[in-house]
């Protein structure tokens, strides 16, 4: 199978770029072939045509560092969740500026249902860079309620990623920004623990008095979470909350509350061991949640779900009815 490719030769003008076309290396067992529909010119391929790029490739090479398409082909041992036909995104560094390409399924990200090709692009390499800053703006301010978005837990003990946000909140906490503590977050099948409760019970044990934590101790998804949290904190009179997650996740959290009515900030962990390709890779996940949301609406990108679970005060023990755990 051939591709048709942009190729800079060398530190040239734009009109000085060469169009090739070669055969597709093979695809491999865990490899998908991608059917280019966009792809961007972003600073970085400017200054890579200049040879100044901080990570510059050596001349001659294909640019692109993003790109927006549909995969035609895949291998046998191919993971991550894609399909033959899916709509996908990728962060490639190079090689974008082409009709295929050969990448590794595992670097593929879907994008939503009824998101243009050209619209999911934009949010790629220059959304998923302000994304990174953005969490660098919060204004956190005394007086508000910090809000906990849960992660996964291991038989009651909070996994690294959540440990990471828990031990955030506790430090606000100390440093007197919030009076009050929510921890969101329901429990698998075949669990004992909500995240919510080993949340809490982490948070306890550092410190934290029993009265000054909440337990949203039903919800799956970062909408279930913040719907309970505005509910009970409206109900309380406040709307000021202080938002910890990994920083991948600020962006679209600030802006599920904002639509629930919260006024948010966000103030991320910067312990999580959640670093390198994988953040980049969950940073784009989450920019292509953002655009499809300020599209179609975060709630309806819920799919419309009524579940928003419940505050629950205090500590939570292993003899708690169920649903409340």
């Amino acid at each position: 199978m051939n591709a048709t490719e942009i190729v800079l030769p060398a530190a040239v003008e734009p009109e000085e770029l060469q169009v090739r076309t070669r055969e597709l290396p093979d695809m491999g067992p865990q490899q998908a072939v991608v059917r280019v529909e966009a792809t961007g010119v972003s600073f970085a391929e400017q200054q890579m045509r200049r040879g100044k790029y901080y990570d510059q490739p050596p001349f001659p090479f294909v640019p692109g560092y993003d790109l927006v398409g549909t995969v035609e082909r895949l291998g046998e041992r191919a993971n991550g969740g894609i399909a033959v036909g899916q709509r996908v995104a990728a962060l490639t560094k190079t090689g974008g500026w082409a009709d295929h390409v050969v990448l590794d399924a595992a670097e593929l990200v879907p994008v939503p249902d009824g998101v243009d090709a050209a619209a999911a692009e934009t949010v790629v390499v220059n959304g998923v860079t302000a994304w990174r800053m953005l969490h660098r703006s919060a204004r956190v301010q005394a007086g508000q309620t910090i809000v906990v978005l849960g992660a996964a837990q291991y038989n009651g003990t909070p996994s690294p990623v959540f440990k990471a946000r828990l031990d955030h909140a506790a430090d606000l906490y100390d440093e007197h920004v919030a009076p009050l503590v929510v921890v969101t977050g329901g429990k698998q099948t075949g669990d004992m623990f909500t995240e919510a409760t080993s949340g809490a019970n982490y948070l306890h044990e550092k410190g934290i008095p029993d009265g000054a934590i909440l337990r949203e101790t039903t919800s799956h998804t970062s909408w279930e979470s913040l719907s309970a949290a505005a509910r009970v904190l409206r109900a309380r009179g406040d709307k000021e909350v202080v938002l910890v997650s990994d920083p991948f996740h600020a962006l679209r959290i600030r802006s599920i509350a904002s639509e629930l009515g919260l006024d948010a900030v966000t103030s991320p962990t910067h312990t999580s061991p959640i670093s390198g390709f994988e953040e980049w890779r969950r940073f784009l996940g989450e920019a292509l949640g953002v655009g499809a949301g300020r599209i179609v609406g975060f709630g309806r990108l819920a799919r419309g779900t009524n579940r928003v679970g419940r505050l629950v005060p205090g500590l939570g023990t292993m003899a708690l009815p169920s649903g409340v755990v």
